[in-house]
């Protein structure tokens, strides 16, 4: 049994810690790769890195404290064209650091100007 102060800490320190040695694992990054994640990913297999989509900080990381549910919300403008974006991944770091979660979702294909809204929503432990 976790206690209530325990759920806010281990959610804090997973994801929306945003200091320095305790940074919860708040970048997003996309792709294109229809792999179903695996327990020994350590990157984000075929990760966007232009046209709009790079990795980036999520702008909502939120928790309801005393629960164990946290949501990470955030939403990228494509400028340019993709044929098949399909999966994010939650990494500790703006470029390398250490993959969190990774998942896939039903495939979207994006022009330029189009918005794509990634939302997790993790309870946990």
């Amino acid at each position: 049994m976790f206690p209530n102060s325990g759920l806010d800490w281990i959610s804090a320190q997973l994801f929306t810690n945003t200091s320095a040695g305790t940074r919860g694992c708040g970048f997003a990054a996309l792709s294109e790769n229809a792999t179903a994640p695996a327990s020994g990913d350590t990157t984000v297999a075929g990760e966007i890195t232009t046209n709009g989509l790079a990795r980036k900080d999520v702008a909502n990381k939120t928790h309801t404290a005393g629960t164990n549910v946290t949501v990470l919300d955030d939403s990228w403008t494509a400028t340019g064209s993709f044929t098949a974006v399909q999966k994010v991944g939650y990494l500790t770091a703006s470029s390398a650091g250490t993959l969190v979660i990774e998942k896939t979702f039903s495939s979207v294909a994006l022009n330029s100007g189009d918005i794509i809204q990634v939302t997790l929503t993790v309870t946990g432990p």
